[in-house]
């Protein structure tokens, strides 16, 4: 459901301070701070007046093996409260030692004393309250996990050639895709195969025994684990993104913490990519050009009465070889704008009649309606699992 957030928070004892290192000023000590029953300005903490930041030493590890993506204290003088925490972190990962087990609604309270108890580790002592009821949340990742019968590969290649309103495409790593802006992103790659790419060398590490268990998930049982995942950045981005259901006073991490608002998320998102009309304009266009002209038209006759306009056929075979973007640009050379918009819109209404026979379309079907009733992610089980 959730797996990175970003908070802010200002109730906190420092208790190992040599677990952190100045990044402002050289070699300055790091002090004991406790601000859960004290705000006081810390006058005898000299920083003459300018910010300062003390971050988490990099090779600390809690005893699941997981260093969070950070864990900053801040000092920023001329403040009511002059000290606070940042800390960026995996909840599952808190929880489980990785990402790839989701985190369900009825978990907040587990979740919560994860948190607490992984800071703990690092010398770290927070309120669990503080961070149950705050609001000064600058990034939230939604996600899913769902188990399709296609190569992850396969589907990613498709969906590159895809085009998301007002997003720029993003290529991270083999097999996987991003949608978005600096502000929100959607995300599309192949969890097993991120994984196994991230596991920690040590066999005895939760990571690396994971790691081999999707191999051999992967390899005997050709199990593939589609990862689709809504980040937002900023709080006015969050706000905005939510504000049909949730007022900005209520945007707080309990409230956050809802199968509701994740399937929400994602499949807002999701849909505004690949609606089903659209998916299937992209798998028929990969028939050679004679077969979309034949058999569909046959099938248009019989299904609506009317003739395949030869312009829909066209199209069709410009989205599956060229792209979204550069089949809309090659169109645009032939007819005006309007007339795309029209084509476009009748041809989508076309395929609400068109039959298609191909896995990848189950698949796609699959991630839709996993996202929409938001079923419950679990491995197969291996017989005689020695893992």
């Amino acid at each position: 459901m959730i797996d990175n957030i970003r908070v802010r928070l200002y109730k906190f004892r420092v208790f190992i301070p040599d677990n952190y290192y100045c990044i402002s000023i050289k070699n300055k000590v790091t002090p004991h701070i406790d601000t859960l029953t004290d705000f006081s300005c810390y006058a005898d903490i000299d920083t003459n007046h300018n910010y300062v930041g003390y971050k988490l030493k990099s090779y600390l590890k809690t005893s699941r093996g997981y260093t969070p993506y950070k864990i900053l204290i801040q000092d920023i003088p001329f403040t009511n409260r002059r000290f606070c925490l940042l800390i960026d972190i995996s909840l599952p990962k808190a929880l489980y030692g990785h990402n790839l087990f989701e985190i369900h609604e009825d978990q907040l309270n587990e979740v919560i004393y994860a948190v607490y108890t992984l800071l703990l580790e690092f010398g770290i002592e927070i309120s669990k309250e503080e961070l149950l009821n705050t609001s000064r949340i600058s990034r939230i990742d939604y996600c899913k996990n769902i188990i399709i019968q296609k190569p992850i590969n396969e589907l990613v290649a498709l969906l590159r050639k895809f085009k998301k309103p007002r997003s720029r495409i993003y290529y991270r790593y083999d097999p996987s895709i991003s949608f978005g802006t600096k502000k929100k992103r959607l995300n599309i790659y192949d969890k097993i195969a991120e994984v196994v790419t991230k596991a920690d060398k040590d066999t005895e590490a939760i990571t690396y025994k994971l790691a081999r268990l999707l191999e051999v998930l992967q390899i005997n049982y050709g199990t593939q684990v589609f990862r689709i995942e809504q980040r937002l950045y900023g709080k006015q981005t969050i706000e905005r993104e939510l504000k049909s259901i949730l007022k900005s006073d209520d945007i707080v991490l309990k409230t956050l913490f809802s199968q509701k608002i994740a399937s929400y998320l994602l499949n807002k998102h999701w849909s505004s990519l690949a609606y089903e009309e659209k998916f299937k304009a992209f798998l028929l266009g990969e028939q050679d050009l004679h077969t979309i002209i034949t058999e569909t038209a046959k099938l248009v006759r019989q299904q609506n009465k009317k003739n395949l306009n030869p312009f829909y056929a066209l199209y069709m075979k410009l989205l599956a070889e060229k792209g979204e973007e550069a089949a809309n640009r090659d169109m645009k050379l032939m007819r005006k704008a309007t007339s795309i918009k029209m084509y476009k819109k009748e041809l989508y209404e076309l395929m609400n009649i068109l039959p298609i026979n191909d896995l990848r379309f189950t698949d796609y079907q699959t991630i839709t309606n996993s996202i929409k009733n938001w079923d419950k992610f679990s491995l197969p089980i291996i017989p005689n699992n020695k893992y």
